[in-house]
């Protein structure tokens, strides 16, 4: 009886070996593609009145490989959009940060509708895809940023002891002869 259970546990231990080693086995996974995010700074800026910095990073991708993405900047409500290709390749770890400026880049926006400025108050939208070497082709980030029309109205008070006030005013499509 003794040589029964002895078998019997050797053979329930060997079950469960082989039940375990198969859990490990599934449970392998190939590794997640390049992940990216994407931000633009400042958040909220007046009309025609500086820039974006638009950062874009990408961690998990392959090492030392040369990347090529499109930017694209949509305008409130799809009155223009703008895009820019750039290249560069990853470091070691497959990383890589790309720093780009709207509207005035080192590279050119190329406008494929309306214009390549922040002339409309309203949120524009930043959006990114790989063209190359299209490992990935879900899964990409998007920003905003909103253009308000502020007017800036300074009153100089001239006295005695002399200063300024200043003061803003929100105004709703405020268009000047040279636009």
């Amino acid at each position: 009886m003794t040589q029964k259970k002895g078998t019997t546990l050797l053979l329930i231990l060997s079950v469960t070996l082989l039940f375990l080693a198969s859990l490990v086995v599934t449970t392998v996974r190939a590794p997640a593609g390049p992940s990216y995010t994407l931000g633009a700074s400042p958040t909220v800026l007046n009309e025609e009145e500086g820039n974006v910095i638009i950062t874009f990073t990408i961690t998990g991708g392959t090492a030392n490989t040369a990347y090529t993405f499109r930017f694209t900047v949509t305008k409130p409500g799809g009155a223009g959009q703008a895009y820019v290709d750039e290249s560069f390749p990853t470091d070691a770890t497959g990383g890589y940060t790309q720093v780009l400026t709207y509207p005035n880049n080192t590279q050119t926006w190329n406008p494929i509708t309306g214009t390549v400025r922040t002339d409309l108050p309203g949120n524009y939208t930043v959006t990114v895809v790989e063209t190359a070497p299209r490992s990935v082709t879900t899964g990409f980030p998007s920003a905003t940023f909103r253009v308000t029309s502020v007017l800036n109205v300074r009153l100089i008070v001239p006295t005695q002891e002399s200063y300024c006030m200043s003061t803003r005013f929100p105004t709703k499509n405020f268009w000047t002869a040279d636009r």
